[in-house]
């Protein structure tokens, strides 16, 4: 199976019976996750673009009121046995005021157009407890439930979810009838929606009715480590999930965490509620030599502890990052020698991320200064992700 996680456990080297096929259980394999993974499946500029647009999209920009919407579509799976269980139990991760949108054949709610309209309403989950192939998903009978055709005509724009699913195959990357791409990737690649992230299997999705099996589990790991755990870096959710269900001893469980694969940004900041303001505060000019640079932050007139804050020089003299303490402050040992702009970054749960900036001047003030917006610097046209996105490498070890 194509399986990313030969890319996030790192012991070992997967062929240690040295016969050249890999992940065998001889090979002894732990399948725990040392790193996070996630998958930017593109094969053109185009789809590079989407790619960095929607994860932009969603972590700087996401539009208001769509976020605390889960969908939750949910098919019969085997005679007298549904989708209904699994997808109970994730609307039970979900806060109380949230809109769990519960389409269930069970119930006769669920069709394919009702899918792809709540879709297009917006939606910030979606879990599609189904039967699947590398082209979609599925009623037990083989009527579609929602196609790759209906990913790439999505029409939600901006309001983009994270869509995982215990179907079959769907996740399947090597393979796929509509522009060669399977399911998950139609999802990503739509220009005009669809969705910031997809968890799904590369191979069959597994299950031991009448109790849920190894498929539905991980997916409700998920949500577990996601809402009731606030891990709210995805790739960080997905490996945990994962790890959950490592070491049962069951081939099962091994084959379910080895195929199933994140297609996004590993270091994607998930919204579990509605995202509000940072108050940053810190000096717009730095003299040069020797200093201390105060950083605080605050959510509305609250200190906000634990929001990372990073410091990077355009010209990479200075790079340093770390968390606010229980005032919401920061403190950066400084040593700049040469004039330069001091990009500020700040990313918390829940709060946008801040984006700012200090001057690096021999004849500096030292003035502070307070901001909520974006400085009028052009700040995406500078390597403003390289101050960011190493934070999740950070979180990752510490996962570790």
């Amino acid at each position: 199976m194509p399986s990313d996680l030969y890319f996030s456990d790192l012991d070992g080297t997967w062929d240690e019976d040295g016969d050249h096929v890999y992940g065998e259980e001889e090979d002894s394999l732990d399948l725990y996750s040392d790193v996070s993974v996630g998958r930017a499946s593109i094969e053109n500029t185009s789809e590079a673009s989407i790619f960095v647009s929607k994860t932009h999209t969603y972590e700087k920009h996401p539009p208001q009121n769509y976020i605390e919407n889960c969908l939750l579509p949910a098919v019969e799976l085997w005679p007298d046995y549904y989708g209904a269980f699994v997808n109970d139990s994730i609307a039970a991760c979900t806060p109380s005021d949230w809109d769990d949108i519960k389409l269930y054949e069970r119930d006769g709610t669920v069709s394919r157009h009702a899918v792809f309209d709540a879709i297009n309403e917006g939606v910030g989950y979606c879990h599609y407890a189904a039967h699947g192939n590398e082209n979609g998903v599925y009623f037990a009978g083989g009527d579609t439930l929602l196609h790759s055709t209906d990913a790439l005509a999505l029409t939600n724009g901006n309001k983009l979810g994270v869509h995982n699913s215990i179907a079959c195959i769907s996740g399947a990357f090597d393979g796929g009838e509509v522009g060669g791409d399977c399911f998950a990737e139609n999802l990503m690649n739509n220009p005009n929606g669809g969705a910031v992230a997809c968890i799904m299997n590369a191979r069959v999705g597994l299950g031991t009715p009448p109790d849920m099996g190894p498929s539905e589990h991980l997916s409700l790991e998920f949500y577990h480590k996601v809402f009731l755990q606030n891990l709210h870096r995805i790739g960080m959710a997905h490996a945990s999930a994962k790890d959950a269900w490592c070491g049962t001893g069951d081939w099962a469980y091994d084959f379910c965490i080895a195929e199933l694969n994140l297609f996004g940004d590993a270091a994607l900041m998930l919204w579990t509620d509605e995202p509000r303001e940072q108050v940053v505060s810190h000096p717009d000019e730095v003299p040069l030599g020797p200093g201390i640079l105060t950083v605080t932050v605050a959510s509305g007139t609250s200190p906000l502890a634990g929001a990372v804050v990073c410091i990077m020089s355009l010209g990479g003299e200075i790079y340093d990052y770390g968390e606010t303490d229980a005032t919401g402050t920061i403190q950066f040992d400084i040593n700049p020698t040469l004039e330069d702009t001091l990009l500020i970054t700040s990313t918390a749960p829940n709060h946008l991320p801040y984006e700012g900036y200090a001057l690096i001047r021999g004849d500096a003030s030292g003035v502070d200064r307070s901001a909520t917006e974006e400085p009028a610097m052009a700040v995406d046209k500078n390597p403003l992700s390289l101050a960011w996105h190493p934070l999740a490498s950070r979180s990752n070890k510490h996962h570790q």
